[in-house]
């Protein structure tokens, strides 16, 4: 155990509770939390809250039986992972899981509130091992092999009963072989606050069409039917239109969106995906001219917490990648390092961040080390006029410029939503 001591004035025993050094921070929290969720506790000496939160957080942490670990690390003996992780006040609790941090929170906290927090670490880490599954199920639905993609979908199931992704999979699995009212059973087990889900919608959508599908044919039948109903003794005759339908009329200029838009970025938003590793100088150069454009930028990052820029600078996350859709932007740039977009392309979200950002006909920036991304979303081999690399400030200010006329309307015919 190393010799330095806790708020408590003693080190702790054991290897569920440790202190740590900046020498040792690899080992005790990087490489651990590739086996445990890992909390890193920063404190003081000085600080009194510090004294109060560390032991009703050990407590918490014995409780979940070794699945959580707490590191200690004192800042004024240790001030450089703390900067880095750009602490501002303490107690600041971090909480790491797979080497990298991915949640945290600041100040004494009550033990319920320790509780939930943890709480919620271990649930997303236990869902890790679902959203895997899910993908390969995915992957096999896509591919038509409706027996292994229900088979995985249904062994999701059987741990949580009511995972709306799960259903509505397995319930398209009985879509696509024919069994509509199995797949209609199956969608409407999808929890009522999960109802409104897009994929969801489309699945009820598909299995209403079915149905029409089936049931439709000749309405003569059933014009007699409601004839009779309403008491006619014989069926009206389809009325004159009031006014005959011109189909001579020349397209209005004047009412042309693609003719009249603002040809101006000024308040709107560009959200800017970006790994570990992200290019700092196109970074910079981005904010700077959306800045000057009098127009607004948030950051998307795989974490929460953000990102480490090429220049070694901690860059802030505003949205996770799969709670900051391309929906939410009028137009995207996707900014990954050669190694951050390998992590990337695993990730649907980060996939249909691209995909839905080109559907929708907004302009994209990219740099060269995206193109495995952009492979991954299907539209690497239709880049357009719309879609423009970024390989320095002439490229920046090129794709700015671009960015007045907000959506990229020749790509409308050719893309499918």
């Amino acid at each position: 155990m190393l010799s330095a001591n806790g708020p408590n004035g003693g080190a702790a025993a054991g290897d569920l509770i440790k202190d740590t050094t900046t020498a040792g921070f690899m080992k005790d929290v990087i490489e651990a939390s590739k086996k445990a969720i890992v909390l890193v506790d920063f404190w003081a000496e000085w600080c009194g809250p510090c004294k109060q939160l560390t032991p009703v957080i050990e407590k918490v942490v014995r409780s979940y039986g070794g699945k959580v670990k707490l590191v200690k690390m004192n800042i004024d003996q240790h001030p450089s992972i703390p900067q880095q992780l750009r602490v501002q006040s303490i107690p600041a609790v971090f909480a790491f899981v797979d080497g990298r941090p991915v949640d945290a929170f600041q100040g004494a906290q009550p033990e319920s509130q320790i509780k939930a927090f943890i709480d919620r670490l271990v649930s997303e880490d236990a869902g890790a091992n679902i959203e895997e599954a899910l993908k390969q199920a995915q992957q096999a639905l896509d591919t038509n092999d409706l027996q292994a993609a229900a088979e995985i979908f249904a062994a999701v199931l059987q741990q949580e009963g009511q995972h709306p992704v799960a259903l509505t999979g397995l319930a398209s699995c009985y879509l696509k072989s024919g069994d509509i009212a199995r797949a209609e059973q199956t969608i409407s087990l999808v929890p009522p606050d999960k109802a409104t889900v897009a994929a969801v919608a489309q699945v009820k959508a598909a299995i209403d069409l079915k149905k029409m599908a089936g049931t439709a044919g000749d309405t003569t039948a059933l014009a007699a039917k409601v004839a009779h109903a309403l008491g006619l003794k014989e069926m009206p005759k389809p009325a004159a239109a009031a006014v005959k339908t011109r189909q001579d009329l020349e397209a209005s200029e004047k009412l042309s969106i693609v003719k009249n838009g603002p040809k101006r970025f000024e308040g709107r938003k560009l959200g800017i995906l970006v790994t570990d590793g992200a290019d700092a100088t196109v970074l910079k150069g981005l904010i700077a001219a959306i800045a000057e454009a009098k127009a607004v930028h948030e950051i998307i990052a795989p974490k929460v917490t953000g990102v480490e820029a090429s220049d070694g600078e901690w860059v802030e996350a505003h949205q996770k990648i799969d709670g900051g859709p391309s929906v939410l932007y009028d137009a995207v740039v996707l900014l990954p390092s050669a190694e951050g977009v390998a992590d990337l392309v695993k990730e649907s979200t980060a996939r249909d961040f691209v995909a839905d950002a080109f559907s929708h006909c907004k302009f994209i920036g990219y740099v060269k080390d995206a193109m495995p991304l952009m492979e991954k979303a299907g539209i690497a081999d239709a880049l357009d006029e719309g879609t423009l690399e970024l390989p320095g400030e002439d490229g920046i200010a090129a794709f700015v410029e671009e960015l007045g006329k907000l959506r990229v309307w020749g790509r409308e015919p050719t893309v499918k939503i």
